[in-house]
């Protein structure tokens, strides 16, 4: 199985449409996302792994 790191923002409409397009291949070609995101307080990188969206 591939990872996928997705770097961006809480509600971030790029990322969104980007999640819904691998949702789309996630049947055809399996993948963990692993989503890592800059926290709005400026305290670093926080990162947040789904098995899959």
């Amino acid at each position: 199985m591939i990872t996928i790191k997705l770097f961006g923002k809480p509600d971030c409409g790029l990322c969104d449409d980007v999640k819904a397009e691998l949702a789309a291949l996630q049947a055809t070609f399996p993948h963990r996302l692993n989503q890592i995101y800059n926290e709005p307080s400026g305290k670093g990188i926080m990162l947040r792994a789904c098995r899959s969206l």
